[in-house]
């Protein structure tokens, strides 16, 4: 028995011909190539294009004896932190460079290439390679360290680099909303609104006039709407005669209403079929009038279609009151601008509604002719200093117009009488 051996000779063939190179080539070996490129690709680049310095290094100083040093090295060892193996696998070991579309940076890709830029010139022109063990290891140390809120070093408070921190102590303002209106303020109304000259202890007599004036308009407002409420939910007033007219009406209004449904239901099951009528031979449509009433209708779409094509070609002959016509459509869309504008402007010197009641004014504060005086010992205040201070959050769009919540029990309270004796 021959033993074979495992490097057999190949056989020598003609590389022109496609046939010879699918029959004689072994894909087999072909793959484990590619392979073994990718793999040196990705694991620091192809061995045989490598450098002797790149693959080899060489040692400079030789091993030191003695008990003592390797006793220190070992303990120095221990000390030093050492990444997790966990971590290693963080590590990118590839040097295939990543695939990078051509299409326009995102603002992310932007601001990542400022901050880049920036740090650049930062730095004092010496690149530092960036090492994620390295970065993660600071991470962590960073989050084990403890610091004293109390102690005082170095005449700085511990803590500043913290958001929440700051936040807590005042160091930092909360960020404001938007819909708070950053830009903006809510009301253009002052805090302090000066009062009416009317309302002084000692007013003239045409400034105490106007304040009354006003006064009694909103009064009358106001019985304008009970007024109106009354006459919608008042009954009709009738006389005698009337009410006994329609008296009898009232006490037979339900009596004789049995007998006319069931008369009016018997009509109706008659009357609710509804019955073509026949279609007599007379009446029938001939052939004569079915084409006469196309060529009508034809003749009708084509005089419309020439009526129109008429219509555009004069279109061109007024050109001058086109050009008016859209200056008056401009003039009016600046108008209405300009109305929209002002209510906006007025908007912001008047309540908005915030919640779900509506802001009402408060009552004129006011003394009448005969209660004034002339000095402010024998003067009675009027009003009330925090409800006018709450009207004024309220018109100015600081808080919401609120309502007083009157107690209220929630069940009824029960009775009961006892009968024992004591």
């Amino acid at each position: 028995m021959s033993v074979v051996s495992e490097t057999q000779k190949r056989k020598k063939y003609s590389k022109r011909k496609k046939a010879n190179l699918r029959k004689y080539t072994k894909i087999r070996d072909v793959e484990e190539y590619i392979e073994d490129v990718s793999r040196q690709q990705k694991t620091g680049g192809i061995v045989a294009d490598k450098t002797d310095a790149e693959l080899f290094t060489i040692e400079t100083c030789g091993a030191e004896t003695g008990s003592e040093h390797n006793r220190t090295s070992k303990l120095s060892s221990r000390r030093i932190w050492k990444p997790l193996k966990c971590e290693k696998n963080l590590v990118n070991d590839s040097k295939v460079k990543p695939v990078v579309s051509k299409t326009s940076k995102s603002w992310k890709s932007k601001a990542i290439a400022k901050t880049k830029l920036l740090a650049k010139k930062r730095c004092s022109g010496v690149k530092k390679q960036y090492d994620p063990i390295d970065d993660i290891s600071t991470k962590l140390q960073q989050s084990q360290q403890c610091c004293d809120l109390w102690s005082k070093a170095d005449g700085n408070d511990n803590g500043l680099d913290d958001d929440y921190y700051n936040q807590a102590t005042g160091r930092k303002r909360v960020k404001r909303p938007r819909s708070m209106g950053v830009h903006q303020k809510a009301s253009l109304l002052p805090a302090v609104e000066v009062a009416h000259p009317g309302a002084s202890y000692n007013p003239s007599f045409t400034d105490h006039q106007d304040l009354l004036y006003k006064a009694v308009n909103v009064e009358a407002e106001k019985l304008k709407k009970i007024e109106s409420l009354h006459q919608t939910f008042s009954l009709p007033s009738m006389s005698h005669k009337e009410r006994e007219a329609t008296w009898h009406e009232e006490m037979t209004k339900g009596l004789f209403d049995a007998e006319s449904s069931s008369d009016e239901g018997i009509g109706s099951d008659s009357e609710g079929v509804q019955v073509k009528a026949p279609v007599l031979a007379d009446r029938r449509k001939t052939l004569k009038t079915r084409r006469k009433e196309e060529e009508r209708k034809a003749e009708e779409s084509k005089r419309i279609a020439t009526k129109k094509d008429s219509v555009q070609l004069n279109e061109v002959y007024r050109l001058k009151s086109i050009v008016k016509e859209l200056q008056l459509k401009e003039a009016s869309t600046e108008a209405k601008k300009k109305t929209k504008q002002v209510k906006r402007d007025n908007a912001r010197f008047q309540a908005k509604r915030l919640g779900k009641l509506e802001y009402v004014d408060a009552d004129i504060d006011l003394k009448l002719s005969e209660e004034l005086s002339g000095s402010l010992r024998t003067l009675k205040p009027e009003g009330n200093i925090i409800r006018e201070r709450l009207k004024s959050l309220q018109k100015r769009n600081k808080i919401e117009t609120r309502q007083m919540v009157m107690p209220y029990r929630r069940y009824k309270l029960k009775e009961k009488e006892k009968w024992s004796c004591k």
